[in-house]
C-alpha cells in the first residue's frame, strides 16, 4: 500500500505547481503595478459566534488612480468539531472604473448583501482552506448573483506550525462567476508572505494578479489581520 504522507506530499506540490501556472498566465503585460491595502477584524464573542469586519482601498497605480474602496461587516457561527464557518452579511463598494473608448472614469455604487461557508484542514505544515461565497449585488440600474470560490494554501517557513513568530507562505485562487452576460466575471491568483506576530495580529504583503472579462491586472497587496478575542477577558 502506499504510503499516506508521499501521496499527501505529491498532491501539495501539483496543487503548488498549478497556483504557480495560473500565476504567471495571469501575469500577461498588466498596464500598471496596482496597490491594494487591506484590513480585516475578527471580533470572537465566544466559541462559536463573532463578528468579522474588512476594508480595501486599491489603486490602479501604486499611490494614486483610485480604483476602489470596499466597506464589509458579517456575523459568523463556527462549528468547532469539523472546523466549519457560517456567515452572512452586507457591503459596500465604490468603484471608479475608466471608460473602454477614452481616458475618463465612471464612477458606480454598489451595495451587497452575501453568505458564505469556510471550511478548512491541516495536513502537517500545510493548512487548506475552502471558501464559497454568494452574492447578491445592487446596482442603480441592474441586479445580479455572483458566485464565488477560493482555494488557499498556506504553510510556514521558519516553524513547523503557523504559531507566533512563524513566517508562512500564503498562495489562493479564486474565481468569479455571475448569473448573467458575462458569466465570467475574473479570476484572482494571490501570493504572499506572512508573519504571525501573535494571535491577534498577523500582517501579509505579496502580489495578486487578476484576469478580468478583457484585461488583467497586477497589484501589490498588504494586509493587516486583527483579531479582538472577547473569550480572554
Amino acid at each position: 500500500m502506499a504510503n499516506p504522507k508521499i501521496i499527501f506530499n505529491c498532491k501539495f506540490y501539483f496543487l503548488l505547481a498549478f497556483f504557480l501556472q495560473v500565476s504567471f498566465t495571469s501575469y500577461a503585460q498588466p498596464k500598471t503595478l496596482g496597490c491594494w491595502l487591506n484590513y480585516n477584524n475578527q471580533v470572537r464573542l465566544s466559541h462559536k459566534i463573532g463578528f468579522i469586519f474588512d476594508y480595501q482601498y486599491r489603486n490602479y497605480a501604486f499611490i494614486h488612480d483610485f480604483e476602489q474602496s470596499i466597506i464589509r461587516g458579517s456575523l459568523y457561527y463556527r462549528i468547532e468539531k469539523h472546523n466549519l464557518h457560517f456567515s452572512a452579511g452586507a457591503a459596500y463598494a465604490n468603484t471608479s472604473k475608466y471608460n473602454s473608448r477614452n481616458d475618463a472614469k465612471l464612477n458606480t455604487n454598489e451595495n451587497r448583501l452575501f453568505q458564505q461557508i469556510l471550511f478548512g484542514n491541516h495536513f502537517g505544515r500545510v493548512y487548506v482552506n475552502h471558501r464559497y461565497r454568494l452574492e447578491q449585488r445592487y446596482f442603480k440600474v441592474q441586479d445580479f448573483l455572483r458566485f464565488r470560490y477560493n482555494l488557499n494554501i498556506q504553510c510556514p517557513i521558519n516553524k513547523k506550525e503557523i504559531v507566533p513568530g512563524a513566517v508562512y507562505l500564503s498562495l489562493s485562487n479564486e474565481i468569479f462567476i455571475n448569473n448573467k452576460n458575462p458569466y465570467f466575471d475574473r479570476f484572482r491568483t494571490i501570493a504572499e508572505i506572512g508573519y504571525f506576530i501573535s494571535p491577534s495580529l498577523r500582517v501579509e504583503s505579496g502580489l495578486l494578479w487578476q484576469i478580468l472579462e478583457k484585461s488583467d491586472r497586477c497589484q501589490l497587496r498588504f494586509s493587516v489581520l486583527q483579531t479582538i478575542d472577547f473569550l480572554k477577558k
